[in-house]
């Protein structure tokens, strides 16, 4: 085994030390920044890095840290785009489903952020429009194309709570003068009250 495969196996927490769950995270090298990581089966916090090699079902195990959003710094989409959204709705109402879980109309602006893979947040925040959700996923309409791999996409619950969650981008496609952008839905932020 070579010296860097040593350390990285040194440096790595494969398994969360109270529920055994895999995790994605391995201590940071000196100088590192870490973050602060919630155990999403018993909330067990760890003060890490992501692992170089972490895979998409260790990273649905961890809460990453909430990001802090001035919403009222941040411009809401134009009228035409949440128009057009409204109207894809309408003209795919009826259409035959062909995922996995059913998708519902969610016509709502919504804050996000690109985030990196270390899931550090990578510009400024801005507001897009959701179009529709599911269990599983989400689609959005923007009106500028997104680069980034992954998105922290903050919604609201029914009690009016903010929560945010993590949106692993698979499609980035035109769409009349907008982009589409549909994604999974990985995992969600730690609350930002827990301990």
């Amino acid at each position: 085994m070579s010296t860097a495969a040593i350390q990285d196996a040194e440096l790595r927490i494969a398994a969360c030390t109270t529920c055994n769950r895999p995790l994605p995270l391995q201590k940071p090298l000196a100088g590192e920044a870490s973050h602060k990581w919630t155990c999403s089966g018993c909330g067990s916090q760890f003060d890490a890095v992501l692992a170089p090699d972490y895979t998409l079902d260790e990273l649905r195990n961890v809460r990453p840290e909430v990001i802090p959003l001035d919403l009222a710094s941040l411009a809401p989409p134009a009228d035409e785009l949440v128009e057009f959204a409204r109207k894809l709705a309408r003209e795919e109402m009826g259409s035959v489903e062909k995922r996995a879980a059913d998708r519902h109309v969610m016509i709502a602006t919504v804050p996000a952020c690109e985030m990196n893979e270390d899931l550090v947040a990578v510009g400024s925040p801005f507001v897009t429009t959701c179009r529709n959700i599911s269990t599983g996923g989400m689609c959005l309409l923007n009106d500028r194309a997104l680069l980034a791999d992954f998105l922290m996409v903050q919604l609201t619950t029914p009690s009016g709570t903010p929560l945010q969650v993590l949106l692993h981008v698979l499609r980035r496609r035109p769409l009349g003068p907008y982009h589409d952008i549909g994604g999974e839905l990985i995992t969600r932020f730690a609350a930002a009250d827990a301990s």
